[in-house]
């Protein structure tokens, strides 16, 4: 899957690739074409339903949309051996990035789900379009980035906003998913960004561990 996802970045349309696991083994299908702004799974070869990944055309971000990330939670919510959801384009300067959305409470996910459904929530757009209380709390987080209110602890490569705002929102909103980056051949590692006060003033605080 790495190779053939990270080979479609500067396509014009998405592709995607399903994984099955059977035991120890897993299984990845042949990659599929989509358009330019969507695409659909195809079915994994063998064994269940473990994860899936898709490209983002023509050298965008890979940072999740606001509609991967909702179908993503509708999908693991009903299908109980989806874990992962891997994500893939151009990071700074060109580098490759690649963001995975993680499964760790479904209990949690179903909750959200249920207090904050897709349809009142979501726009209908694949971009970072949230709606409701889900937009309220994303833009939060954008609003102590832009605004400098926000510790990177050290980071040396830089984060693109709008992960920083989706980890925001998962944490905040107990979405019960984590999100993680990987920048060209190195490993994981989960993005957290969290409010916190400091000193009087309410920061975004981000951090990263494997």
């Amino acid at each position: 899957m790495d190779a053939v996802l990270k080979s479609k970045i500067s396509s014009p349309n998405e592709w995607a690739v399903s994984i099955g696991k059977s035991g120890s083994t897993y299984f990845v299908s042949a990659p599929l074409e989509g358009s330019s702004g969507s695409g659909s799974i195809p079915p994994v070869p063998s064994g269940d339903f473990y994860a899936h990944g898709h490209s983002h055309p023509n050298n965008s971000s890979g940072v999740p949309s606001s509609g991967d990330l909702y179908n993503f939670l509708e999908q693991a919510k009903n299908i109980t051996t989806l874990q992962t959801m891997y994500v893939y384009g151009s990071g700074w300067n060109g580098s490759t990035e690649v963001y995975a959305i993680n499964v760790s409470d479904r209990a949690a996910i179903s909750a959200f789900l249920t207090q904050y459904p897709k349809s009142s929530n979501w726009t209908g757009s694949f971009s970072n379009s949230f709606a409701g209380d889900v937009q309220i709390a994303y833009q939060a987080a954008y609003a102590m980035y832009n605004s400098g209110q926000y510790n990177n602890n050290g980071a040396t490569y830089p984060y693109y906003i709008d992960a920083v705002a989706l980890s925001y929102i998962m944490s905040q909103l107990n979405m019960g998913v984590t999100l993680s980056r990987k920048v060209d051949n190195a490993s994981f590692n989960i993005i957290s960004a969290m409010k916190q006060t400091s000193g009087g003033n309410t920061i975004l605080n981000i951090n990263t561990c494997n």
